[in-house]
């Protein structure tokens, strides 16, 4: 069970590279942008980082960028009552991954549902109906526990990644 009094979310700033380096996933290439590309995809506007903690050590981290999804017919008749979009407002899951020693014991589900509840409930000054996620194929699973559905079955066949959505109304306390 995550006590999640102990949890904080910050957005990574100058923390030392030692603090950074400390941090494993599974995935060489999530700890290489973590390392590596994160803070600079922050100064380039691109994504920003988010550190998860407990306590004070590092167990997971994401970062988040804007985007839209497009619009299809299926898109199209949940808004037969309001303006037609070629695009909606979504906002992207770049990366998220949990350090090893903290997998599988639901911090990766926490966040989410931390990061659906926000763009869902919380006033932010600008709009968002979406998260989107380019999931890793071992990742898929993962998504889909927690509630993401894939956008198209054009990329099924990509070894890669998939393109999966979810509708933050779904989310929404009113």
């Amino acid at each position: 069970m995550i006590n999640t009094k102990s949890i904080r979310i910050k957005i990574l700033e100058e923390e030392s590279n030692s603090i950074l380096n400390t941090f494993k996933s599974s995935d060489t290439n999530l700890n290489i942008f973590l390392r590596r590309k994160a803070k600079k995809h922050q100064t380039e506007l691109l994504a920003v980082t988010y550190l998860l903690y407990n306590f004070e050590t590092l167990i997971g981290y994401f970062s988040l960028s804007a985007d839209t999804m497009p619009a299809t017919d299926i898109e199209k008749e949940k808004f037969q009552n309001g303006k037609k979009y070629k695009s909606y407002p979504a906002i992207k899951i770049g990366r998220l991954a949990i350090a090893e020693e903290y997998a599988r014991e639901g911090y990766g589900s926490w966040l989410i549902s931390a990061i659906k509840f926000k763009f869902a409930n919380e006033q932010l000054p600008i709009g968002c109906r979406y998260l989107l996620v380019d999931a890793y194929t071992n990742a898929l699973d993962f998504y889909a526990k927690n509630d993401f559905i894939f956008w198209t079955n054009e990329d099924a066949d990509n070894h890669a990644t998939r393109l999966m959505y979810y509708d933050l109304m779904k989310s929404r306390i009113h």
